[in-house]
């Protein structure tokens, strides 16, 4: 036994007791003294008291399995890998039926040259559909800003033609003639002070005047509801080239 102890050190007593190093190391500490480290060889002392403290708080069962697996010299086995099963020959390869021809399965054949055509011709409508759009809007835009302009021009021209009939007001009234009250309210609204200019001109006249008519009698006879740039642009029929056709298209926006 003397013989063994002086080869028996720490950590090889923790693994043939299938205990941690620090757990004999403990029992050392508490009963004995602290080993410097797990390399320490023990003296026949210390290994009793670590036998008697691990019979008394384990199984003897469990003690002597861990002496008989002490014993045995450790044996390494060779653990073969498993054979794998040869693949059955006659099985059929994965994509192909029997025989070896391919399975057919999946998604249809799909002739993408015909899908591609069709998507063109669908773009081709798409794009000349467009072109038509495009056309009319073009020339409705031209029309209303043609009839804008139009518009603009006899606005200039009623405005001219509304002072010549206001200076005529004024110069019946300053020279002592008599005018319609209508005429005499479209001059006070037009101006003011031409207005009571021409009176006051009419209080030096001797006698009464001339008697004058309206000047405003064919407007009330013109006078009517007159449409917008944007109303006779969209009454406007355009002529559009068709797409296939010599013939244009006659589109009238409502």
């Amino acid at each position: 036994m003397g013989s063994i102890a002086n080869k028996y050190r720490v950590h090889e007593v923790a693994k043939d007791f299938g205990v941690s190093t620090k757990e004999i190391t403990e029992i050392l500490t508490k009963y004995a003294e602290t080993p410097k480290n797990h390399m320490q060889v023990l003296e026949d002392r210390e290994l009793s008291l670590i036998f008697e403290y691990l019979t008394q708080h384990n199984p003897v069962s469990s003690i002597a399995v861990i002496f008989a697996e002490g014993a045995k010299p450790e044996e390494k086995k060779a653990e073969k890998p498993a054979a794998k099963p040869a693949q059955n020959a006659s099985a059929p390869v994965q994509g192909q039926g029997q025989g070896g021809r391919p399975q057919q399965g999946g998604a249809p054949n799909v002739d993408r040259v015909e899908i591609s055509r069709e998507l063109s011709a669908v773009d081709a409508q798409y794009n000349e559909a467009q072109g038509v759009m495009e056309s009319i809007i073009e020339r409705e835009t031209a029309i209303h800003n043609a009839e804008v302009a139009k518009q603009q021009g006899n606005a200039l021209s009623k405005a001219a033609e509304e002072m010549g009939k206001m200076l005529e007001i004024y110069h019946r009234i300053a020279s002592g003639g008599q005018v319609p009250p209508e005429d005499e309210q479209r001059l006070m609204e037009y101006n003011h002070e031409l207005y009571m200019a021409a009176k006051t001109a009419a209080m030096l006249q001797e006698g009464d005047g001339e008697k004058y008519d309206s000047l405003f009698e064919d407007e009330e006879e013109k006078n009517g509801e007159e449409k917008t740039a944007s109303e006779i642009a969209g009454e406007a029929e355009i002529s559009v080239p068709g797409g296939g056709g010599d013939a244009g298209l006659d589109i009238a926006s409502e």
